[in-house]
């Protein structure tokens, strides 16, 4: 979203993601680490992306379900990775959003709208202090994030080896 041409000029009180999904990929299902991995990339990504367009007082909302394995994703560490606290988690109710509706993307059930369960809710972020995204600045912060992506990289790499068995 910061490297849209149109977006990146722009500041947003709010930033809301309905829903987030890395996509589906045939061999994998919901609860495959290595499918909650891209989850957890994206969502990070998008965190750090949404930081950077927030007004001081802005906000990110993430709709999610908080059952497993989506609970697995663990938002509330990966808003903090990137400068953000929890505000607070409430019920998500689709007539908040007028004209939503909730689709599964990719070629897999494409275009299909999936269970909105009683276990959806919309979780509400704001960032710690203006400009507490991670940067090369925060040292120890930069370094703890780098080291967790390179871990998930090594696993992801491990699951793949052996899956096609090149360990």
């Amino acid at each position: 979203m910061n490297q849209h041409p149109t977006l990146k000029s722009m500041k947003f009180d709010v930033i809301i993601f309905n829903f987030p999904h890395a996509g589906h990929v045939s061999w994998l299902k919901e609860r495959d680490e290595l499918l909650i991995v891209r989850h957890r990339h994206l969502v990070r990504a998008f965190f750090e992306s949404a930081s950077e367009l927030l007004k001081e007082d802005g906000e990110v909302h993430i709709t999610h379900r908080d059952d497993d394995p989506y609970r697995q994703w663990k938002l509330e560490e990966l808003c903090e990775t990137a400068g953000f606290c929890l505000k607070e988690k409430v019920e998500f109710n689709k007539k908040d959003y007028p004209g939503y509706i909730n689709k599964r993307g990719g070629n897999i059930n494409g275009n299909v709208t999936f269970p909105l369960k009683d276990c959806s809710f919309t979780f509400k972020f704001y960032l710690q202090e203006s400009g507490s995204s991670l940067t090369s600045n925060d040292d120890d912060g930069y370094h703890k994030a780098s080291e967790a992506i390179a871990n998930e990289l090594s696993g992801i790499l491990a699951e793949l080896g052996s899956k096609f068995g090149l360990n």
